[in-house]
């Protein structure tokens, strides 16, 4: 019988014969696909392009995301999961986040932003923010409420899904929310929640059909010291959903993730049970918990 000689053709695992790059090349001319004029001029054949006018407005491409019956624009894009970053889902649940920072905080600092430029593939999303200090009552923090209520009754009158982020300080000992840099206390929560959103605010954020969460970025010892808890939770009752962190040493880039996810899953997605989002990023840091309140539900996570 004769024998056969094994190759790396007809064996696995064996090593593949080398063939230089260099010689192929030199030897063969290549040009890229789709190329014309000898390889000088590329021609593109997956997107086309859109060019917008005042009589043709912009249609969504027809695709899962698509929300009107029109006919669709040409428009085809091949590329990862992430080409969801540049294509708005135009769910038409608009959101307002109203950032509520301590003036000491620099902006750069706020988690506000993020978590907007997170949700803005998802939907429309308006960022209000209302800086304060110690005098509460100061003229940019009234100029900023005074121009949020005109926002709610004109611009943002359509809005039904809101988001109130509190970004301050509080004393491990009091339980209170700190106004300066100087550790001076404000008082319970409850007091500077509703010097910061007036009535008309709350009476537009809180409305039965409306979809609202409060999350407070504060140290968690808030929640420990049974005055200022009860304080927090008489002035937060009316929201659809209380958010709150427990770490003594709070860092709110740490938790942004949680907020991210739960405003996600409770104002994009209109799902109710927001705790099974939070599970899967349980981890938030050591001696570290989740104080959520869902409507009728109160999770420690």
């Amino acid at each position: 019988m004769a024998r056969t000689t094994m190759t790396a053709k007809k064996a696995t695992g064996a090593p593949a014969p080398h063939v230089p790059i260099q010689g192929r090349l030199i030897r063969k001319e290549e040009k890229a696909a789709n190329a014309q004029d000898e390889g000088k001029q590329h021609v593109v054949q997956l997107v086309n392009c859109i060019l917008l006018t005042d009589d043709r407005p912009f249609v969504c491409p027809a695709c899962h995301l698509a929300s009107t019956p029109k006919e669709p624009y040409p428009f085809k894009i091949l590329c990862n999961p992430a080409t969801r970053m540049f294509m708005p889902a135009m769910r038409g649940n608009d959101i307002l986040i109203i950032s509520l920072r301590l003036a000491d905080i620099t902006h750069d600092g706020d988690v506000a932003t993020g978590i907007a430029n997170f949700l803005g593939p998802y939907t429309a999303v308006h960022l209000h923010e209302i800086p304060f200090n110690y005098a509460s009552n100061s003229s940019a923090t009234a100029a900023s409420i005074l121009k949020l209520e005109r926002l709610l009754s004109t611009k943002l009158q359509h809005v039904k899904h809101f988001a109130i982020l509190l970004l301050t300080h509080t004393d491990p000992v009091r339980g209170d929310l700190h106004h300066s840099a100087a550790n001076t206390g404000a008082g319970l929560p409850g007091d500077l929640i509703q010097t910061l959103l007036s009535a008309s605010i709350m009476d537009r954020v809180v409305q039965p059909q409306n979809r609202s969460i409060f999350a407070l970025l504060a140290c968690g010892a808030i929640w420990r010291i049974p005055p200022a808890m009860q304080s927090l939770v008489a002035a937060t009752a009316q929201f659809s959903a209380l958010l709150g962190f427990g770490a003594p040493k709070f860092i709110p880039t740490v938790t942004s993730h949680f907020i991210q996810d739960a405003l996600l899953h409770y104002l994009v997605f209109e799902r109710d049970n927001i705790s099974t989002s939070l599970f899967r990023a349980a981890n938030v840091g050591a001696h570290s918990s989740v104080i959520l309140r869902e409507p009728r539900v109160c999770f420690y996570l």
